[in-house]
């Protein structure tokens, strides 16, 4: 039997995070919480006519990483292109039919997260080296959204990158067991060969508290500074502030009772995944501000249903469905507390965005016919209004 359940409804959990984040609610308690709005300060204009999907920024250089019909490019801030190369057919540069995404590192290089090893390369000469998970794996999944899944930063003079393994060895994912031990974050410092797992569940998670199953509990991370990274989880009601360096929970922070994941619940072992109305999402950053998506969306058992029609993506019960569940609210944080709610009205825009360091981030704009040239979006975030909304 399903059981239903509103995260703020389970008392245990409740009691836990007040002990160990009481410095956190008293901060937010005494904090102001204000509505923004994104807005759109400059744009880059990138004269290309196949589709591009942006997936970093360099914000020392202002270079571009996207990704064309397979092709990897660099444009520089003036939007040339500086390197351009296919590395999914084989040859010197070939890493696989697919991967997880690309990312710049260190000086004049960039990873890339393939389905079996990493791939570092010089954006200019090619393929440097390859470097093989920290863990061993048997199976992939790719994330819906694709969200960013690595990351570079610098302790010191070393390169440093974090990465999420979505599936690592261990118990059955339907098992407390797989929560409460399964580690999918690894630190590697890949010029020492030295890799350990960073970020895992917190003993007061949801997943590591509730006693059934709700999802596989992926993380969603985005980075802030130096080797502070902000997480969420898929379900969880709240936002982690992580040191990776050492390890460190630094803070966490309540969602605001309204965007807490609502979800059913299964027991462990059965078959069927349960109902999930509001997830956690996307999560990006600007470096000291961040950005989480607090999604409604269509319900498992109503897919089961789409499911059993041929074509079901095209069919209209499809598109009534997405009317129905689909929604997207946007909130702002800190890495102190809650900060308030953020409407984006830039106009349209495609799912990819890029977080940054530098105080903004980048949006794609999306047009309704086709183009021979792409706008990037160099978007800010301000308070919506003078006065706060509580205090």
């Amino acid at each position: 039997m399903k059981n239903k359940h509103k995260l703020n409804i389970l008392f245990f959990t409740l009691i836990a995070f007040l002990f160990s984040c009481t410095q956190s609610n008293e901060s937010s308690k005494s904090g102001e919480i204000r509505n923004y709005k994104a807005i759109v300060t400059d744009s880059l204009t990138f004269d290309w006519l196949p589709e591009v999907k942006l997936l970093d920024y360099n914000d020392e250089t202002g270079e571009f990483l996207l990704e064309s019909q397979k092709d990897i490019l660099v444009i520089d801030k003036e939007a040339n292109v500086v390197s351009q190369f296919n590395p999914h057919v084989e040859g010197p540069n070939y890493v696989g039919d697919n991967d997880f995404g690309w990312i710049f590192y260190g000086e004049n290089q960039l990873m890339a997260y393939g389905i079996n090893y990493f791939y570092l390369f010089d954006k200019n000469d090619g393929l440097i080296e390859r470097y093989s998970y920290p863990i061993e794996v048997n199976s992939w999944t790719r994330l819906g959204g694709f969200p960013q899944m690595h990351f570079h930063y610098q302790e010191g003079s070393k390169d440093k990158m974090v990465a999420f393994i979505t599936n690592p060895p261990g118990p059955d994912k339907s098992t407390q067991a797989f929560q409460d031990s399964v580690k999918m974050v690894y630190l590697m410092d890949l010029e020492n060969g030295e890799s350990r797992p960073v970020m895992h569940k917190p003993e007061t998670s949801i997943y590591r508290t509730i006693g059934r199953y709700i999802d596989r509990g992926f993380p969603y991370m985005t980075h802030l500074q130096d080797s502070k990274f902000a997480q969420t989880l898929a379900s969880d009601s709240i936002l982690y502030i992580w040191d990776a360096e050492s390890n460190q929970l630094l803070n966490q922070i309540a969602l605001p009772e309204e965007f807490k994941p609502d979800f059913e619940t299964t027991a462990f072992g059965e078959r069927l995944e349960p109902d999930r109305y509001r997830t956690n999402y996307f999560i990006h950053s600007t470096g000291r501000m961040i950005v989480l998506a607090s999604n409604t969306g269509i319900p498992e058992s109503v897919y089961r249903d789409l499911r059993k029609t041929s074509r079901w993506w095209e069919s209209e019960a499809y598109k009534e469905a997405g009317k129905k569940y689909f929604s997207e609210q946007y909130l702002l944080f800190d890495e102190s507390r809650f900060l308030g709610k953020l409407k984006l009205d830039i106009g349209p825009y495609r799912f990819d965005r890029l977080s940054t360091q530098s105080g903004f981030m980048w949006f794609q704009r999306r047009y309704a016919d086709e183009r021979d040239y792409h706008t990037f979006l160099k978007v800010e975030i301000v308070p919506e209004e003078d006065k706060p909304i509580t205090n």
